[in-house]
């Protein structure tokens, strides 16, 4: 995963679809490339129609390819127009706008490749992220195969890049993968107004309880016992190095115990945080119906912008 580029360097991608949360979408990652000093690009992109509906039986399109064709051309037409549209309305802050044809995802992605682009912002509904089956939503998809950053702004919320105070919170596994995530975000807080900046692990239910019989399996040996204390503080010193030095000052970080996903939330009220950033790792994360527990349950329902850090190997 490439780092932090110079000014007029970077790229920001704003994935579109002209709804209802796409003004959301754009600020946030507005902000965020003023911020940094990098530019925006809006695409949108226009599913195929089959060429052959007939064994469908679909009620908007007709079983014969020519007329479905002439239905893509006026869609993709629409859609250009769509997006001329919003590119002069948000003239001097969108440098570009695109309209491609293919899997919204795939195109994304490809897109993202072919400028060389640093980070993807894209919107999510919980609607429509359960009528796609989760893991087969767009924002999903980005989320697990993406080679750089991927920003999930839930409808109708807006974040500032630009706010004096963010505060960040993320959410860390301690796995070897998933360090790129606290790397990258505490780069990140370079480019930030005094962030304050919070490393959270939670010793989740499972892991507790492996952890219990490994200690007593350990006690049986002539070692004594291991207390959950001991094991929290075992957690917290791993946490401690993994944080990179700083100059910054608002940094600390923390345990917690219990179930994951409701100990995300929990920190997440608790740290008042404008963003979560978790890291994405092949062993959750490769799964074709979700991202990772902890993430999809904090975009569902913290109602902040989640961000999903690609291991470096993934570059």
């Amino acid at each position: 995963m490439k780092g932090f580029r110079k000014n007029n360097k970077g790229l920001v991608i704003c994935a579109v679809d002209f709804g209802p949360g796409t003004d959301a979408v754009l600020k946030t990652g507005i902000s965020f490339a003023k911020q940094m000093g990098w530019r925006v690009e809006a695409v949108n992109v226009v599913t195929p129609i089959p060429t052959d509906l007939a064994g469908l039986d679909h009620p908007l399109y007709a079983p014969y390819p020519p007329l479905n064709q002439a239905i893509e051309e006026e869609i993709i037409a629409d859609r250009q127009s769509s997006m001329e549209e919003l590119v002069k309305r948000w003239e001097g802050r969108i440098d570009a706008g695109t309209v491609r044809l293919g899997a919204v995802a795939d195109e994304i992605l490809a897109l993202v490749v072919e400028k060389d682009a640093d980070v993807i912002f894209t919107g999510i509904s919980p609607r429509n992220f359960y009528r796609n089956l989760g893991g087969l939503s767009t924002a999903a998809t980005l989320m697990r195969s993406s080679g750089v950053p991927v920003f999930a702004v839930p409808s109708g919320h807006t974040l500032d890049f630009q706010t004096i105070g963010l505060r960040l919170l993320v959410l860390d596994d301690l796995r070897d993968e998933t360090l790129s995530a606290v790397n990258w975000t505490a780069e990140l807080c370079k480019h930030l107004e005094n962030p304050h900046l919070r490393l959270t692990h939670v010793v989740g239910s499972s892991e507790g309880a492996i952890t219990r019989g490994l200690a007593r399996a350990w006690g049986s040996l002539g070692h004594g016992p291991i207390e959950p204390s001991e094991i929290e503080a075992y957690a917290l010193e791993k946490l401690t190095k993994r944080m990179p030095v700083t100059n910054l000052i608002n940094v600390e970080c923390e345990i917690k115990t219990g179930d994951i996903r409701d100990e995300v939330l929990r920190a997440a009220h608790d740290h008042q945080a404008d963003l979560l950033l978790f890291g994405r790792h092949h062993f959750i994360h490769q799964h074709p119906f979700h991202i990772g527990r902890m993430p999809l349950k904090a975009m569902l329902e913290g109602d902040r912008v989640v961000g999903i850090i690609p291991a470096a190997a993934t570059s």
